[in-house]
C-alpha cells in the first residue's frame, strides 16, 4: 500500500479539507477526508503531469479534486501500476543535456526553415502568382516611383533604339511576360534600373548617361530580364510576408492579404536582391550576350563605372552583407569572359 498526504477540494467552492489517499496493489483506492472515506480504483484517477516540485492535482469521479506536494510518492504511483506515460514533462525537464539537446534540434530547424524552407515557399508561391497580379503589382510599383522620379529627358530616337535593343532581348527570354522598356529621370536614385513583375523593366537617363556603349546597355537590360523570368521581385517581397502568404496558401483567400499585396510596391521599390538572386541574373545575362557575341566584360565596365560613381568601398560591411558586392559580380563576369 502507498499513502498520499494533501487536499480534498469539492469542485464547487474554494474550501478544502486535509485528506489522505491510499492505494493498494490490486488497484483499489480509498480517500478519507475527516470521516467521510471513498472507494475508488487507480482507473478514477487523473493525475496531473510532474511540472518541478509544483502541486500535483489529482481529478476523481463528480468534480473533486486531490491535491498534493508529495510528487515522488505520485510518481511512485504511477510506476508501480505502469502509467508512467504521465510523468514524461517532469522527465523531460529533469534531463538537462536532453533539454539542451531539444532546444538545439528546435534551433537548427528554425534555421534551416528560414534559410532554406522559406526562400523555396517564396519561390513556389511567387511562380504561381498570375499575371493578371503581376502586372497589378508592377503597376502600383510604377507609382511608387513615380512619386519621386521625373519624365524622361531622353530623345524619342535614343529611347527608341534603346527599346529596339530590349526587343531582341524580350524576344530571346521565356513567353509570358509583358515585356516593356520605360524611362524616368532618376533624380536622388541616379544611375538605376528595376525590374518590375510583370516583365517591365524602368531605366534612368543617369544609367543611359553613364554607359559608354550600347553593349553596356544591353548587358543590364538582360540582367534585368533575368530578375524578372526568375520571378525574383516576387520572390524577395514574399519572403518578407511569409506570414500573409502563408494565410493565402492555407485559406485560399487572396482578400485576406489585402494589406500584403497594398505593401508589395513599396517592397519591391525598396528592394536590394540577395547574392543568390543577383548571380541567376548575372547568369542569365552573360548567357544572352554570349549568345549575341557580346563579351560579358561590358558588363564588368558598367558595374565598374557604377561602383566608382556611387563610392561603394569593401571591406566588413560588405563581407557581411547579403547583397553582393561590385567587385565579387566583376570578378565573376571577368572569369566568364575569358571562358569564350
Amino acid at each position: 500500500m502507498q499513502e498520499i498526504e494533501g487536499r480534498l477540494y469539492d469542485g464547487t467552492t474554494a474550501r478544502s479539507r486535509d485528506a489522505r489517499l491510499r492505494v493498494y496493489s490490486d488497484g483499489s483506492v480509498r480517500l478519507r477526508a475527516e470521516s467521510q472515506e471513498r472507494a475508488l480504483t487507480i482507473s478514477d484517477l487523473e493525475v496531473s503531469a510532474r511540472l518541478g516540485n509544483t502541486a500535483r492535482r489529482i481529478g476523481l469521479p463528480g468534480g473533486s479534486e486531490f491535491e498534493t506536494l508529495d510528487n515522488d510518492a505520485v510518481d511512485a504511483v504511477l510506476e508501480a501500476h505502469a502509467q508512467t506515460g504521465r510523468n514524461w514533462v517532469h522527465r523531460l525537464e529533469s534531463r538537462l543535456g536532453l533539454v539542451l539537446a531539444s532546444s538545439f534540434l528546435v534551433l537548427a530547424a528554425g534555421a534551416t526553415f528560414v534559410l532554406w524552407g522559406v526562400p523555396a515557399l517564396a519561390r513556389e508561391a511567387a511562380f504561381a502568382v498570375p499575371q493578371e497580379l503581376s502586372a497589378h503589382i508592377a503597376s502600383g510599383t510604377l507609382e511608387v516611383l513615380d512619386r519621386t522620379l521625373d519624365a524622361s529627358e531622353l530623345s524619342a530616337q535614343r529611347q527608341a533604339e534603346l527599346k529596339a535593343h530590349f526587343r531582341e532581348i524580350a524576344a530571346a527570354a521565356p513567353r509570358g511576360y509583358d515585356f516593356e522598356l520605360v524611362f524616368r529621370a532618376g533624380g536622388g536614385l541616379g544611375a538605376n534600373a528595376f525590374a518590375l513583375p510583370s516583365g517591365s523593366v524602368l531605366m534612368t537617363d543617369e544609367l543611359v548617361g553613364l554607359a559608354e556603349r550600347d553593349e553596356e546597355i544591353v548587358a543590364v537590360l538582360a540582367h534585368e530580364v533575368g530578375h524578372v523570368v526568375h520571378r525574383h521581385g516576387l520572390r524577395h517581397a514574399i519572403q518578407s510576408s511569409m506570414l500573409a502568404m502563408a494565410i493565402l496558401l492555407v485559406t485560399g483567400d487572396l482578400s485576406s492579404t489585402s494589406s500584403f499585396v497594398a505593401a508589395l510596391p513599396t517592397a519591391l521599390a525598396e528592394s536590394k536582391f540577395s547574392r543568390e538572386f543577383e548571380g541567376e541574373a548575372d547568369d542569365h545575362a552573360v548567357a544572352y550576350l554570349r549568345e549575341s557575341g557580346i563579351s560579358p566584360m561590358h558588363f564588368a565596365a558598367l558595374l565598374q563605372r557604377l561602383a566608382e560613381e556611387r563610392g561603394e568601398a569593401e571591406g566588413i560591411v560588405t563581407f557581411l552583407s547579403t547583397h553582393p558586392s561590385t567587385d565579387e559580380r566583376i570578378e565573376r563576369l571577368e572569369e566568364q569572359a575569358r571562358l569564350r
